[in-house]
């Protein structure tokens, strides 16, 4: 039991540090871009 307690924590302190730093928004707006990117090279009215 004490190791879930101990890796729940570490999962806490982990997702906590990623939020303080802004790392979480960073990734989301990456992710946002790069979905936009694979959008537009499908779309058949870029295409030549």
């Amino acid at each position: 039991m004490a190791d879930g307690v101990v890796s729940q924590a570490g999962t806490v302190l982990l997702v906590e540090t990623v939020r303080k730093s802004g790392l979480d928004a960073a990734i989301s707006v990456a992710l946002v871009l790069a979905s936009r990117v694979r959008l537009r090279a499908r779309s058949p009215a870029t295409s030549p």
